[in-house]
């Protein structure tokens, strides 16, 4: 195409349909680079939302999980289990696997823990499956947690065996738990010495959070992450 056009082009759907049956993850680049070129959103949708529905129901998390990684348009993700063109969130079904997953995907990038969760519930016997709604529910208590008081109450989170679908999230999971140890190990102690190296070390577990793992973290959780690390740095630099 040499110009932008917002009109379905005629089998269009059905060329972009054949590039996802063939490779999946080359024709999500590809369909990434061509949206953004061409704006053809709704063949785009209707390829990948068929496509989806014929993988196997031990696939589609995996699936689902590629097409969240670096979507030139976040409304893919929404779309895929939603009705076209409604505008609120109360239109999403979790009636078949690919739009609960795509649901899950799509709430923790709209940092709605409590509804991921809830997706994630819907293909937690998947592939994945536990995985995603593990990650969702830490995340949901976690994001709860907003005084020091709450964070040193806080259970640490259980950590994904390997291999796991999100290595990176996990490893912030882990920091985050360590957080949560070292929190308790200030409301507890008496001396004054221990408070104050405990302090230390977890705001320096925070700021590898926000200035180093966030690079490698998943775009969908991504923000959800670094506000929970944010909130919690400033919420124990103030007890510092």
């Amino acid at each position: 195409l040499s110009r932008i056009t917002l009109l379905p082009l005629p089998g269009l759907t059905s060329t972009l349909q054949q590039w996802l049956q063939q490779d999946w993850e080359t024709a999500i680049n590809n369909l990434n680079q061509y949206f953004q070129y061409s704006r053809q959103f709704i063949p785009v949708l209707a390829a990948v939302n068929r496509v989806l529905s014929q993988f196997p129901e031990a696939e589609i998390i995996y699936r689902v999980s590629r097409l969240a990684e670096n979507p030139s348009d976040w409304q893919l993700l929404k779309y895929a289990s939603a009705k076209l063109f409604s505008f609120t969130d109360s239109q999403i079904r979790l009636d078949t696997p690919a739009r609960a997953a795509a649901a899950g995907f799509w709430y923790l990038h709209q940092q709605d823990t409590e509804k991921a969760e809830t997706a994630f519930a819907v293909v937690r016997s998947l592939a994945y499956g536990e995985e995603m709604y593990s990650l969702a529910q830490t995340l949901h208590r976690f994001s709860q947690a907003a005084t020091f008081n709450s964070i040193a109450s806080l259970e640490v989170a259980p950590i994904a065996a390997e291999p796991s679908l999100r290595p990176q999230t996990w490893q912030a999971i882990s920091s985050l738990n360590r957080v949560i140890a070292e929190v308790a190990l200030v409301q507890r102690s008496d001396s004054q010495e221990t408070r104050k190296l405990a302090l230390k070390r977890i705001i320096r577990e925070l700021r590898d959070i926000i200035d180093q793992q966030a690079a490698n973290l998943p775009l969908a959780e991504k923000a959800l992450i670094l506000s929970i690390a944010q909130k919690w740095k400033t919420c124990c630099s103030s007890s510092l």
